[in-house]
């Protein structure tokens, strides 16, 4: 009992503090959408959904964690082999920044442009999503962005079982850093412009954002949408599913309580409503990619 109230809390501080969330709301574009309450958010502004690049450069996959990234990881390994691109993974280590200033994101920039292209390499790194054009950086003019996003409720149970489990962390230092305020304004978690900078990142400059709860169709979308990296994802998925998904998994997790669940979804009003966007986004890019087929 105790350890379901202790995650109640937990999962209470970290929705109203809203810091887990920062690399998938960093400010890119002056124009904003208008996000309503109502559902209108969803209405399917763009009959083609598909923004990639025909001959991309580079596909950066700026992993978000406890969404099934570390599945992709794997699985796009595996695809590099099959299909013949190359294949880069930055490490995580202690003290690795999610956002990075304006000399960082230009010194990642040069860095990726110097990959090979031509079959695109695909590079993938825990970070906020990076402005490749931004300071007139060249040579990596087409970039394609992917990424996965899962229920909010689910990412934060798991986050909490991760880091409770994981014996390098300082539990008690990460909670108490996790309930202090944060100086970046725009993180705030009811703050409707960030959560408009996050759609309209999505919708300008995301190939595919896929949905772990989805994960077959997502598959079907990245096959559809990036062929040279994603031809065969499904039958390479399901062909390795157990070796993939056995990784990271916590097997120690127990089952969480409906009303903790919904106590908590409760208090996530934004970052629901940014899940199902990319869940409605992911339905139109299916069927668009369904009728091109038929």
């Amino acid at each position: 009992m105790s350890t379901l109230y202790f995650l109640a809390f937990f999962l209470f501080i970290y929705s109203t503090n809203g810091s887990i969330f920062a690399e998938t709301i960093q400010i890119t574009s002056p124009t904003l959408p208008n996000p309503s309450t109502d559902g209108s958010l969803f209405s399917e502004r763009l009959q083609n959904t598909n923004v990639t690049a025909p001959n991309p450069d580079l596909i950066f996959f700026n992993r978000v964690p406890k969404v099934g990234s570390t599945m992709m990881m794997n699985l796009l390994r595996r695809l590099s082999i099959r299909n013949g691109f190359a294949f880069f993974q930055d490490a995580a280590h202690p003290g690795m920044q999610a956002r990075l200033n304006c000399a960082q994101e230009a010194d990642l920039t040069h860095l990726l442009c110097q990959l090979p292209k031509q079959p695109p390499s695909v590079y993938i790194k825990h970070v906020a999503m990076v402005n490749f054009t931004r300071g007139g950086v060249g040579g990596c003019n087409h970039v394609v962005y992917i990424n996965m996003v899962r229920d909010p409720v689910e990412r934060m149970i798991s986050w909490y079982y991760y880091i409770r489990l994981n014996g390098t962390r300082n539990f008690a230092a990460r909670m108490k850093k996790a309930h202090q305020k944060e100086d970046d304004t725009w993180l705030q978690r009811r703050e409707e412009r960030c959560l408009g900078r996050a759609m309209e990142n999505v919708d300008k400059y995301y190939s595919v954002v896929g949905v772990l709860e989805e994960l077959d169709l997502s598959l079907e979308v990245f096959e559809s949408y990036i062929p040279l990296v994603f031809a065969g994802a499904r039958e390479t998925y399901f062909k390795d599913k157990d070796t993939m998904v056995s990784i990271n998994k916590n097997l120690e997790k127990p089952s969480t309580p409906k009303e903790i669940k919904q106590f908590v979804r409760d208090e996530l009003g934004n970052e629901v409503k940014f899940y199902e966007f990319c869940k409605q986004r992911l339905y139109r890019q299916a069927k668009f990619a369904r009728q091109m087929v038929s």
